[in-house]
């Protein structure tokens, strides 16, 4: 297969895709809202590790036909794809009405140039929760890359891998149109973004779009780690003739929330005036691109101007960061939307107040304090760290002799056959990043006095 067939493949997968979400998602997100339980749900399919949904998954597709693993492989990405969709559609700018299309009308344009231009845009403004829904998850399916080469579905990541492995450096100059097309899928989502809002969604009483959110858990979330656990329970002994295994799992954590913290700060330090926007969009733009890509033009860049720091920790800490770019975004977007600021105020004027009141009053109001304002900021910390833990292309180019990431090694052994100590690896991988995260936000808030 040809880099273009590869990248052709990719493009039509992502397609499907996108247009599945530009249909469903305003009416998922609409019946969403009002249901904190089902919205909790719909976000499992984003933060379930592809690495675990593709270690069970595969061996049920490696030996069918190529176009089964391709089917296979668009429907977890349509599920993996929900929590995005449905957020692009939810915070998307909002909906031109029957008065504006009738405020365009009566404006009588001219020419036929501005008479076709009005009705392109009236259409867009008509359709933007599903337009930037669409746009989301085609980026999304675009860049996905542990997913598609452990189950071998045919598309640019899996060929890349391939040259990957057998040792070629000029990839970029093969993926050139990978890159133009999220950067063209960027441009436009940021020309959404231009006016961007609260979408006022409507509760909707239909019942179909909760039924593809419960679909979508089942298969990227509940059917994985059912199938982990079953197979953990037996190869829990086997983790104990691992050597190396807890210097692997704190480095991994180590890299994981450096990374984590470097974007958050980098997203929070810019000055607010300024070019801070062109910056914030070059961050989104360069992250946006996908942590494989992105892992192959950190390595290039890195062998062009400085090529003894490939072999050092430093590249892949950097591929990191930059590919937290977006997500700290979006977590922020979100922290935002639920943020309080008048009852933030009422908190810290009423703890100030407080220094003569007896010690426990005190602490209650200084932890209601914190969790107004500092738990968000927390919450976001340990959403990018849990996404850097599990991040793998990074590592499979730009890991540091020695210094392999625990989703590394667990990458490499799931390409030979499922086994029941690597199970028992992949939940204990996955805990430590969860029980780091508890302790850290429990001692954050018992420290609150």
């Amino acid at each position: 297969m040809t880099a273009a067939e590869a990248i052709a493949w990719t493009t039509l997968r992502a397609v499907a895709v996108a247009v599945f979400w530009a249909v469903l998602a305003p009416a998922v997100a609409a019946s969403l809202r009002g249901r904190p339980l089902w919205t909790a749900a719909a976000v499992l399919p984003i933060v379930t590790p592809g690495l675990a949904i593709g270690y069970v998954d595969r061996p049920y597709v490696l030996a069918a036909a190529p176009w089964v693993r391709d089917a296979v492989h668009a429907v977890l990405m349509a599920a993996i794809t929900l929590p995005l969709a449905v957020f692009a559609a939810r915070f998307a700018p909002p909906t031109v009405d029957a008065r504006g299309r009738l405020a365009w009308a009566l404006r009588r344009p001219q020419t036929f140039h501005t008479r076709w231009l009005g009705a392109v845009r009236i259409a867009v403004a008509r359709h933007r929760p599903g337009i930037a829904a669409a746009l989301v998850a085609f980026l999304w399916t675009m860049q996905e890359a542990e997913l598609g080469i452990l189950l071998q579905a045919r598309g640019w990541t899996e060929w890349t891998q391939r040259q990957l492995v057998g040792g070629r450096v000029d990839l970029l100059g093969a993926i050139w149109p990978v890159l133009a097309m999220q950067a063209a899928t960027i441009a436009a989502g940021l020309w959404f973004l231009r006016l961007a809002t609260v979408f006022p969604l409507s509760p909707r009483s239909v019942r179909w779009p909760l039924a593809v959110v419960a679909a979508a858990v089942l298969v990227t979330t509940v059917h994985p780690v059912a199938s982990l656990l079953g197979e953990a329970v037996r190869g829990v002994g086997g983790l104990t003739r691992q050597t190396g295994l807890v210097r692997t799992l704190g480095w991994t954590l180590t890299l994981a929330a450096v990374a984590a913290i470097a974007a958050w700060g980098l997203l929070h330090g810019l000055p607010r005036r300024g070019g801070a926007g062109f910056v914030l969009v070059g961050v989104v733009a360069v992250g946006g691109c996908g942590s494989l890509l992105l892992a192959v033009l950190v390595r290039e860049a890195v062998r062009g101007v400085a090529p003894s720091l490939l072999g050092t920790p430093l590249p892949h800490v950097l591929a990191l960061t930059l590919s937290l770019g977006p997500k700290a975004v979006a977590v922020a977007v979100v922290a935002a939307a639920h943020r309080q600021p008048r009852a933030i105020r009422a908190a810290e004027l009423i703890a100030r107040r407080s220094g003569a009141a007896p010690h426990g009053r005190s602490s209650d109001r200084s932890r209601l304090l914190f969790a107004l304002r500092d738990r968000p900021a927390g919450i976001a910390l340990a959403v990018l760290t849990w996404t850097a833990y599990f991040e793998v292309m990074p590592a499979v180019v730009l890991a540091a002799p020695g210094l392999e990431t625990a989703p590394l090694q667990l990458y490499n052994f799931a390409h030979f056959n499922q086994i029941v100590t690597l199970a028992a690896y992949l939940l204990l991988a996955a805990v430590v990043p969860l029980a780091a995260i508890t302790v850290a936000m429990g001692t954050a808030a018992r420290s609150v006095r």
